[in-house]
């Protein structure tokens, strides 16, 4: 039973040391987009983001607006 469960450990490890993590590209289309692309007055556009630094754009994720919308997302 032991080298059971060790050699589906090992036959599964792989897939794991090579999974990667979703692209940021993706991520956008899926949870930004929809209001990033159309942006208005309040909504920053996809050109202002871009021209923002990852850690602005971490802080407001993680303590500005966009907190209660990027609350269900996980970092990697």
């Amino acid at each position: 039973m032991r080298m059971l469960v060790l050699s589906l450990v090992v036959m599964a490890l792989p897939a794991v040391a090579f999974a990667q993590p979703p692209a940021g590209e993706a991520i956008y289309k899926t949870r930004c987009a929809s209001c990033h692309d159309n942006a208005d007055g309040r909504t920053p556009s996809r050109a202002v983001l871009q021209a923002m630094t990852p850690s602005r754009i971490l802080r407001t994720l993680d303590f500005g607006a966009m907190m209660t919308i990027a609350y269900t997302l996980r970092r990697n």
